[in-house]
């Protein structure tokens, strides 16, 4: 990884983070596991799917908002932290972890499955993320 560089959010990175994960948090009653953020992101691209093209929102802050707060439960049950990487195609918000220098871009993550219309994806990333990060931890 060339040129890679990878940093703690500044305040206003954090504060889009925090933002919106509230936001998932308030529409998950507070349960914002990754079983239940799924049910939530099929059920929104459900509904914005089947709208027709024209009357349809921008769909990329709830991307983000689907991807953040599911970055989030990665930094509470796995132990990882918020980051800011930058390389030679830009920079992005993932969540970042040692051992391995294991990264996960949350957003990216659900908008590349956004694209193939996928849903009901993140909890079993989920817990295949949670398995790696304990491998690579020995436990």
């Amino acid at each position: 990884m060339d040129d890679q560089t990878i940093e703690p959010p500044n305040d206003a990175e954090a504060e889009w983070v925090r933002t919106n994960v509230m936001g998932i948090r308030e529409a998950a009653g507070g349960e914002a596991t990754p079983a239940r953020i799924d049910e939530l992101y099929a059920g929104w691209f459900e509904e914005w799917a089947a709208q027709p093209e024209e009357d349809r929102d921008d769909p990329n802050p709830m991307i983000n908002a689907f991807g953040l707060a599911f970055g989030q439960v990665l930094v509470d049950e796995l132990g990882l932290d918020w980051a800011v990487v930058t390389d030679k195609y830009g920079t992005e918000i993932a969540v970042h972890g040692q051992p391995g220098d294991l990264l996960v871009f949350p957003p990216n993550l659900v908008a590349k499955r956004f694209e193939r219309g996928e849903t009901h994806f993140l909890e079993p990333i989920y817990h295949g993320i949670a398995q790696q990060v304990a491998e690579l931890r020995g436990s």
